[in-house]
């Protein structure tokens, strides 16, 4: 079995997005910008207002990874998936901020597919098609057999 590179940095991108609380990219910017303003210790504002923009743009490929998890799952259920976006939430956003174990993931399918009425082959199918579709919007390389078999367009979606 060939391995999939892209899959645990989609399904960490996905986790740590459960873990922030699931906000919208605008949401999570002004976070960042807000925290960075409230952890600037100088009286200046406008020094403080350029750190707090320097700690954004730091930021910026979290807030791509959370963008990229948004318009997924935003895709996924315009496109009439919404069984694919119901696996990401049953399976990765469950207790997102404690790491994963040795069979985690596979005790989450299992109990999604019980209540979806699905087999755990399907659930798994439509997980790799949830990752590889974040991979294609955050612009990864993603493998040349995934890109002709879901037919990912090379162009970013963002």
């Amino acid at each position: 079995m060939k391995k999939d590179f892209t899959r645990d940095y989609a399904t960490e991108a996905f986790r740590l997005y459960a873990a922030m609380g699931k906000p919208s990219y605008e949401e999570a910017t002004k976070q960042i910008y807000e925290a960075a303003l409230n952890d600037c210790e100088f009286k200046d504002p406008e020094i403080a207002n350029l750190s707090a923009e320097a700690a954004v743009s730091n930021a910026t490929p979290l807030l791509l990874d959370i963008l990229a998890v948004e318009k997924t799952i935003d895709i996924l259920e315009r496109g009439n998936k919404t069984h694919i976006a119901r696996a990401i939430s049953d399976v990765y956003f469950v207790q997102p901020e404690q790491p994963l174990r040795r069979g985690d993931i596979t005790a989450r399918v299992r109990r999604y597919s019980l209540t979806a009425f699905a087999s755990e082959r399907n659930v798994y199918l439509w997980l790799k098609e949830a990752r590889l579709l974040f991979a294609a919007v955050r612009g990864l390389r993603i493998a040349e057999a995934d890109a002709n078999k879901y037919k990912v367009c090379s162009s970013s979606v963002l």
